[in-house]
């Protein structure tokens, strides 16, 4: 069909003519606009794998093996009471406890050594777990952690308590460590009995996890 037969065909006026072109022309304009303004949206949108925080965190997330509790293959007090040594903190037996010699918890230091180094999460403090020896005994109330080397101590102070307590170590790597004593709550009597001078405490547990070779 040759043009000359559309124009007839759509009108017979020339000017209904142009008038048509030209809204076409418009219309055709602002298609086009619409249709660049969305492609550069798109184009400016970032893909999810790039910039998506929650992409990000399912790409790069890893499993952390469960804590195990690890064992020191000895540990060294600054002092003890005979019969009331230091390897009972870390035999498993809440029966059995370490005291000082008598000194009220001034001075005391317990370093626990480990077979080979590991990477330590958390230490759990436990207290002697019965009411009257807990209370005729000093219990630790502030100390220091040293791990060795250039870190800096961990601070902290414990409730007056039985239960068991977890001081969070942030992961350490470590061979040794020190539990060094700097405050502790009085010997009191209890129902009668007269209270002992020596610091007490029952188990101390470590967690974290052996250090890879």
């Amino acid at each position: 069909m040759n043009p000359t037969t559309l124009v007839a065909t759509s009108s017979g006026r020339p000017g209904s003519l142009r008038n048509r072109a030209l809204v076409a022309g418009v219309s055709f304009i602002a298609i086009s606009i619409v249709l660049v303004a969305a492609l550069g949206s798109r184009a400016r949108q970032p893909l999810a794998s790039e910039e998506d925080p929650i992409s990000q965190a399912a790409s790069t997330m890893v499993t952390t093996p469960p804590l195990q509790q690890i064992v020191p293959i000895a540990v060294v007090a600054s002092s003890e009471l005979e019969g009331f040594h230091a390897e009972h903190l870390v035999d498993g037996d809440l029966e059995s406890y370490w005291n000082d010699h008598a000194l009220r918890g001034v001075g005391a230091e317990l370093t626990f050594e480990f077979e080979s180094p590991v990477d330590l999460a958390a230490v759990e403090i436990v207290n002697v777990h019965d009411e009257s020896t807990l209370r005729r005994n000093y219990r630790i109330k502030a100390f220091e952690i040293h791990v060795g080397g250039d870190v800096l101590p961990i601070r902290g102070q414990l409730d007056d308590a039985p239960e068991p307590q977890r001081v969070e170590l942030g992961w350490v790597a470590a061979s040794e460590v020190t539990l060094h004593v700097t405050s502790t709550y009085p010997a009191e009597p209890f129902e009668g009995q007269v209270p002992f001078d020596e610091l007490a405490l029952a188990e101390v547990r470590f967690f974290g996890l052996a250090a890879s070779s």
